[in-house]
């Protein structure tokens, strides 16, 4: 009776472990393909591999080199699509002519939205 009891234990805790989604993978994933110049300031995600992700980037051109590594990142991602990237005033307090100066200067910051498609496989105990 001891051991029935033991291996039907054994098997509810198996099965827990293998509906259990494991977030630290996606999140190393996600550290380990985003640009230095890239930090994100919302993410939703489900256990299906969507992500969606909203960013902040140094300008334009580090939203799109952003897209580039994602692309090549087959180990974690299927597909991804960066939308939406515009230009955020750091500067709002200055007057008129704001975004014209800021570009000039090199203070181009954008946001962008970022959806992915992770395998997902990822968010279980391989």
């Amino acid at each position: 009776e001891e051991v029935e009891d033991l291996r039907q234990l054994a098997s509810r805790v198996q099965a827990l472990l293998d509906e259990h989604v494991y977030w630290s993978a996606v999140f190393s994933k996600l550290e380990e393909y985003t640009l230095p110049d890239v930090y994100y300031t919302g993410m939703t995600a489900d256990v299906n591999g969507a992500v969606a992700l909203t960013a902040i980037g140094k300008d334009y051109e580090t939203a799109i080199k952003q897209l580039f590594v994602f692309e090549e990142a087959s180990d974690f991602v299927a597909s991804v699509t960066v939308s939406d990237i515009t230009f955020v005033d750091v500067a709002s307090e200055l007057t008129e002519g704001t975004e014209t100066e800021s570009r000039e200067s090199g203070n181009e910051t954008v946001s962008f939205n970022i959806n992915l498609m992770v395998h997902p496989e990822i968010f279980f105990y391989p």
